[in-house]
């Protein structure tokens, strides 16, 4: 391709400046994939804590299909839709991998909170393309204990008006992406500002 190199991190990295940004605190990601699944505590803007789960967006996809024995395909489309199946009491379903997550989830935050007792976590942040499952955010908020949203990569950052929706809808599918552009402006920032004495 004939490019140069210039810059490499990990994707961690690259979700705690998209999604977190610069507040100051204390911050749960949970960027839930296809396959898998990145936990990341975030503390005044610096990735404290990592890990990656085994689990992802497909193994809910799969409990959907075992649970109401319906097709793979069907199951996918139900999970994408408006359908609560985590909070209403006569459709919740157990789904292992988000009980998964929550349960990393809390014991990282137990870890963590147990070495620096005055800090408070402010709030989960939900990433990947799982993360617009209707009833997730209030599944985490009931079973966390914790103010949970839906990351937006895209906050401040200008794009096209018309665009809105599709990026309300796409929009936490870019939160690597987007954390790696901004590492780009931020270090092409530095390198054009003139020094001063």
């Amino acid at each position: 391709a004939h490019l140069k190199l210039e810059f490499l991190e990990l994707e961690t990295f690259s979700l705690a400046r998209s999604l977190v940004q610069k507040q100051e605190g204390l911050y749960l990601i949970a960027d839930i994939g296809s396959r898998a699944t990145n936990l990341i505590l975030v503390d005044n803007g610096l990735v404290k804590v990592s890990r990656n789960l085994d689990a992802g967006g497909k193994d809910i996809t799969r409990t959907l299909h075992e649970s109401l024995n319906i097709a793979v395909e069907r199951a996918e489309t139900l999970k994408k839709s408006d359908k609560d199946f985590l909070n209403v009491p006569e459709s919740a379903m157990v789904f292992p991998t988000l009980e998964m997550v929550a349960s990393e989830a809390q014991r990282m935050l137990d870890t963590y909170l147990a070495k620096y007792p005055e800090k408070e976590c402010q709030e989960m942040i939900l990433s990947g393309g799982t993360a617009h499952m209707t009833g997730l955010v209030e599944y985490y908020k009931r079973v966390l204990g914790l103010s949970v949203r839906v990351g937006d990569p895209w906050q401040g950052i200008q794009h096209d008006a018309n665009r809105a929706e599709d990026i309300k809808q796409l929009g936490t599918s870019f939160s690597v992406a987007i954390g790696l552009a901004l590492a780009g402006t931020e270090a092409i920032t530095k390198k054009d500002k003139p020094i001063t004495s």
